[in-house]
């Protein structure tokens, strides 16, 4: 499912602060930390019964962490010379552990779970980038933890509070919605649901491209259980009911970090939410991306990598 907030916003009213933190237990198991060396990988335990699937490239003395939901070699072009990138998918999603109770999946838990990675692997300060609501992980975790983070990319992000009226969604073609249907009724759920998982996505992912053609360079994540449609809707939910109350604009005044927004041209949702990141925190800067709309690293890699890159290294871009 395409992981987009309009459709699970809905605000009453408003607080000042990130949801709380749940505890958890970072390290993995049998103690001590994580070697990062280039090509490993393998599972961390972030909280009882929970374990979230991890991939370390590169070898440098830079540290970029990038939460992913199955779809790490999208950002294989981060890896570059002194640089190491540890992916993990965020639990109840990717390659990492389905989580079944609703008290064990929330935005505030994938916070700490990101506090969790960097405890695991004896990270001192990094970089993060994240997309959607991963965003809003990363700028949540640098509010409670600013001396951590080093440089913050958010792409295509929540806005800074709730409130913000979603932008009307594009919607499927009449026959397009007709053949899901039928697919559905021949019980296609239970005999094939990767099957079922490829159709949906190959409607309803490019309704947020402007190209929709960029849709075949996405790395395939049907094989996993945890990225079919259904599944996560699940989690989205659980995610997002915590988001209903949230201003973080006073407290990203407290993040040193310098920061880049981007946001695709084609976008749905309005500007003014990307440059609002930029007016909250005191060392952000916007990349604005022509013809692109919500996922910039498929529809336009060479602009989104060339920027990011070189952000990353503290080059000028």
């Amino acid at each position: 499912m395409a992981e987009r907030r309009s459709r699970f916003r809905r605000v009453r009213d408003r607080s000042t602060g990130p949801p709380p933190l749940a505890p958890a237990d970072g390290r993995p198991a049998g103690g001590g930390t994580i070697p990062r060396q280039d090509g490993a990988h393998g599972t961390v335990a972030v909280d009882r019964g929970v374990s979230l699937a991890y991939h370390v490239a590169g070898d440098g003395p830079q540290v970029v962490i990038v939460p992913t939901a199955g779809n790490r070699a999208d950002f294989d072009r981060l890896v570059t010379g002194g640089r190491c990138v540890v992916f993990y998918d965020v639990r109840s999603r990717g390659r990492s552990d389905t989580v079944q109770g609703a008290s064990q999946l929330g935005f505030s838990i994938e916070v700490t779970d990101l506090e969790a990675i960097r405890q695991s692997f004896g990270i001192e300060r990094f970089s993060v980038l994240g997309w959607s609501y991963h965003g809003g992980v990363a700028a949540a975790y640098a509010i409670e933890h600013p001396e951590r983070i080093e440089r913050m990319v958010l792409a295509a992000t929540i806005p800074t509070h709730a409130g913000v009226q979603p932008a009307p969604a594009r919607k499927p073609l009449p026959h397009q919605l007709a053949h899901l249907d039928q697919l559905e009724a021949a019980g296609l759920r239970g005999s094939d649901p990767a099957a079922l998982c490829r159709a949906w996505r190959e409607i309803y992912v490019p309704l947020l491209m402007s190209d929709p053609g960029a849709y075949e360079r996405m790395a395939p994540v049907c094989d996993l259980e945890n990225e079919h449609p259904w599944n996560v809707a699940r989690s989205l939910v659980h995610v997002f009911a915590q988001l209903n109350t949230y201003d973080w604009r006073p407290l990203l005044r407290g993040v040193p970090a310098p920061t880049l927004i981007v946001y695709g041209e084609d976008d749905l949702d309005p500007i003014d939410e990307a440059e609002e990141w930029v007016r909250a925190l005191p060392e952000a800067r916007l990349l604005r991306l022509a013809g692109v709309g919500q996922f910039p690293w498929v529809e336009a890699p060479d602009a989104f990598f060339g920027a990011v890159n070189r952000f990353l290294a503290g080059e000028s871009i």
